[in-house]
């Protein structure tokens, strides 16, 4: 059994996982709201593994231009679907306004999920931006006690791969 709490080398975040994401994430943002999309996988000590995406729906989703909240209610539903399916959430991606920067904010850093391992990434401009590139966003890992750290460019590159796979359709939970 995996160490649900060991930080991987590595993480995989195959295309259809990134198009999914974003293409949902625009839909909120033509509405000048932030976006999310979280991300199931699998992990072993070395490797993390995205392979569903989760796209959140209904009341439990709270999307506005500068805020984005997820009840404790629509959390559990994630829980639920990822433990019925065998997987666990590696991460995820929301969006940030065109004048918010690619860090974290303080309700990001604070009030989020804060697990050893975990990736946040933050889209620029509402994901709005066609072909936005994984350098483009700010890649956060959480590496426990330490906290949040942004990975630099060149750790991007050398620690996440972006395969082509075949797409799994992606996840919508919640009310709506």
């Amino acid at each position: 059994m995996t160490d649900f709490f060991a930080i991987p080398d590595r993480w995989e975040i195959p295309d259809y996982v990134w198009q999914q994401s974003f293409d949902d994430m625009a839909i909120d943002g033509r509405s000048q709201r932030e976006g999310v999309a979280l991300w199931l996988g699998e992990a072993d000590d070395h490797v993390a593994k995205a392979t569903q995406v989760v796209l959140l729906r209904g009341p439990g989703a709270i999307k506005s231009i500068n805020q984005l909240m997820i009840s404790a209610d629509l959390m559990n539903v994630v829980a639920d679907a990822a433990l019925a399916r065998e997987l666990i959430l590696i991460g995820q991606i929301h969006s940030h306004h065109p004048l918010a920067s690619t860090d974290l904010s303080y309700p990001d850093r604070h009030m989020g999920i804060t697990s050893p391992g975990y990736l946040s990434l933050v889209a620029p401009d509402f994901a709005q931006r066609a072909k936005t590139q994984i350098g483009d966003c700010g890649v956060h890992v959480h590496e426990g006690k330490s906290g949040w750290r942004r990975l630099p460019v060149g750790e991007i590159a050398r620690r996440i791969d972006m395969p082509v796979r075949p797409p799994l359709a992606p996840l919508i939970l919640g009310e709506g």
